[in-house]
C-alpha cells in the first residue's frame, strides 16, 4: 500500500523483468528529446503506467488513465499547465 516501499522493491527486482514477468502491453514507446531520456506507456489493469527514465538514469512510473493512449498524451495529462489550459514556458532543461 506504501508507493514508495513499493517502488523500492521493483527498483531491487528490476523494471525490465517486473514489466516482462507480469507480461505488461506496451502501448508507446518514444524518446524524450528535451530530457535526453526514454519513456513507455503500458496497460495494466485500472490505470495505464508510464515509465519514464530521468537524467540521473533512475526509473519512475507514472499512471495515467486508461484512454490516455501515447506517451505525449501522457505527459500532456500529467503536467499541471496543459491540464489548466496554459502553455508552459520551460522548454528544456539546464
Amino acid at each position: 500500500k506504501n508507493s514508495d516501499i513499493l517502488s523500492i522493491r521493483i527498483e531491487r527486482f528490476n523494471w525490465t523483468r517486473y514489466i516482462q514477468e507480469l507480461g505488461l502491453q506496451e502501448i508507446d514507446m518514444k524518446d524524450n528529446e528535451i530530457e535526453g531520456t526514454k519513456e513507455a506507456l503500458y496497460k495494466t489493469e485500472g490505470m495505464n503506467k508510464l515509465v519514464v527514465t530521468c537524467p540521473t538514469k533512475r526509473i519512475f512510473t507514472l499512471s495515467v488513465p486508461q484512454t490516455i493512449k501515447t506517451c505525449e498524451e501522457a505527459r500532456n495529462w500529467l503536467n499541471p499547465f496543459t491540464r489548466l489550459g496554459l502553455k508552459a514556458r520551460c522548454t528544456g532543461r539546464t
